[in-house]
């Protein structure tokens, strides 16, 4: 009787073992397989990034780096591809894109068809796309589109061959996204001033036109950091154009503390520099780099335009985010689709 029981117990739990999870991946967590799946094989350690078992992951025919931070563009859309660069098949995969700063990106996946699902159960905000079954795929594909910008997207990757073996056979490889801001269509960014004094000022075409190594300078050096009355600079007008670089400090760069209705009944941003900035209390200055107003405008949060500021303000105090870095460069390795 205890041998027919036992018996029975060992074939059901084969039988689990051996279709776990067929219809999709049994997570929807950050990090690789490890310990999150209950049955199957995929509790097993897996077998390195996706490079190093010929599989890839390319937004736009742009295979995804692992070693530096991948530029998207905003409201554009994107064909996600995951393909074995060998003979060998997978059987399923998780994709899954989260916000680091607590953005909205639930809708962003999309182009469920015979090979991929939206994954549901995630947590508010996440998105992630998954496997309809288990067949084996030479490649599957499906669409990512977010209409307003994301300074930092983690997107993690796993993708399963197979759940036998001594091995659980799964590859796991995390990237870092960033959605940029589109660049302004018509009008100008102020540029220096010339000899006489005035105001020299070109468009996002002009920039786009300049070498990588123009690009930058124009987008990053504190002194090209110029805030007019009606104009601004080519790292807030061009955000495209500049995506993958962050503005050196300057003292006259301005960023958003509010809004305010002006004379003609218009809810306008009010701003303040980094040179007024720094001179405030300690408690205030913490506050103002920590703070985020939500506001529609070209002007940046204070944590973004003054990292230098903030950097010195928010040491230790675990209160600031910020993206970009003192040295006016997000990233040493950049890319862009």
């Amino acid at each position: 009787m205890f041998v027919k029981y036992e018996s029975t117990v060992m074939a059901l739990l084969c039988l689990k073992n051996s279709l776990a999870y067929p219809m999709g991946a049994g997570h929807c967590e950050q990090g690789d397989y490890s310990g999150k799946n209950t049955f199957g094989n995929h509790v097993l350690p897996g077998r390195g990034s996706l490079e190093e078992n010929s599989l890839e992951i390319s937004f736009g025919g742009v295979v995804l780096p692992t070693e530096s931070t991948f530029d998207l563009k905003a409201n554009q859309e994107y064909t996600v591809r995951i393909e074995t660069t060998n003979a060998a098949g997978f059987k399923g995969f998780l994709v899954r894109a989260e916000g680091m700063n607590a953005e909205d990106l639930s809708s962003s996946f999309t182009g469920e068809n015979d090979d991929v699902q939206i994954k549901e159960g995630c947590d508010d905000g996440i998105a992630a796309m998954t496997h309809k079954d288990n067949s084996l795929k030479t490649f599957v594909e499906f669409t990512f589109f977010h209409p307003t910008p994301v300074p930092e997207l983690r997107l993690d990757v796993t993708v399963v061959r197979s759940g036998g073996g001594q091995n659980g056979n799964w590859s796991y490889s995390l990237h870092a996204l960033s959605v940029c801001a589109p660049d302004t269509p018509a009008g100008t960014f102020s540029l220096k001033k010339n000899k006489a004094g005035n105001v020299v000022s070109r468009s996002c075409e002009w920039l786009q036109g300049k070498s990588a190594a123009k690009q930058e300078k124009f987008c990053t050096k504190a002194k090209f950091q110029r805030y007019n009355k009606k104009t601004f600079p080519a790292s807030r007008y061009c955000p495209t154009t500049c995506c993958g670089y962050c503005a050196q400090e300057s003292n006259f760069a301005r960023f958003i503390v509010g809004t305010k209705v002006n004379g003609a009944g218009v809810t306008v941003a009010q701003t303040k520099n980094c040179g007024w900035l720094k001179k405030q209390e300690f408690g205030d200055s913490v506050a103002y780099c920590a703070n985020t107003v939500d506001f529609d405008t070209m002007y940046g949060q204070c944590s973004e335009i003054c990292p230098n500021a903030c950097a010195e303000i928010c040491l230790g105090t675990g209160t600031c985010n910020t993206v970009c870095t003192p040295t006016g460069k997000r990233d040493t390795n950049t890319q862009s689709a």
